[in-house]
């Protein structure tokens, strides 16, 4: 199943983001990946161009964005951790909803 990014509309497969974007980072043991955005995580993801809300299923950026976020990226961005919130972050549930969500919004 996508997710779409919340700044540019950006298809991602919740797969590869789960298990092989960590891959993509500089971090020195990726091996040591275990699903868990901790802030050290979420720095390298950065620096490999992924920023993501309360979940990864939640693309804040990724390395297919322009330079300048979207205008209302950081309503967008709090909406989504909202619903996250309401479906007690259940991956599945949000990983349907954020299918969807962005073209609500984007278009």
């Amino acid at each position: 199943m996508d997710v779409r990014c919340l700044n540019c509309g950006e298809p991602w497969e919740v797969e590869h983001l789960r298990l092989y974007a960590f891959k993509e980072t500089a971090h020195p043991h990726p091996e040591s990946w275990n699903g868990h955005l901790t802030r050290k995580w979420r720095m390298y993801f950065a620096e490999a161009g992924y920023e993501f809300g309360s979940m990864m299923s939640i693309v804040k950026r990724c390395p297919c964005c322009p330079s300048e976020n979207h205008e209302g990226l950081e309503n967008l961005v709090r909406s989504a951790d909202l619903m996250a919130e309401a479906v007690d972050y259940d991956e599945d549930a949000v990983d349907v909803e954020m299918n969807s969500f962005p073209e609500i919004f984007l278009g």
